[in-house]
């Protein structure tokens, strides 16, 4: 179960809209539940606030936790080159 300590660093890594970006993640790369369906928002919002306990969806936020700082900053690289920065 993710603890609000874990909860609170996660919205630091995610800032706004951080359930919608998860789900949004987890569409992409085809990461299903156990009927091969999307999650729902308001299941990963269970789940990202501690109500709810699912040890797979837990692991693939923290594993999307260590992938966006790596998304973000790519995405800054790129728009840099864009505009002759980099």
């Amino acid at each position: 179960m993710i603890t609000t300590e874990q909860k609170n660093a996660l919205l630091k890594i995610f800032g706004d809209a951080h359930i919608a970006k998860i789900s949004k993640y987890l569409s992409e790369n085809k990461l299903f539940n156990r009927n091969e369906l999307p999650y729902s928002c308001s299941f990963i919002s269970r789940v990202f606030n501690g109500a709810v306990e699912n040890k797979n969806l837990e692991e693939l936020i923290f594993e999307f936790a260590q992938e966006y700082p790596k998304q973000l900053e790519e995405e800054q690289e790129r728009r840099n080159k864009i505009v002759g920065i980099a």
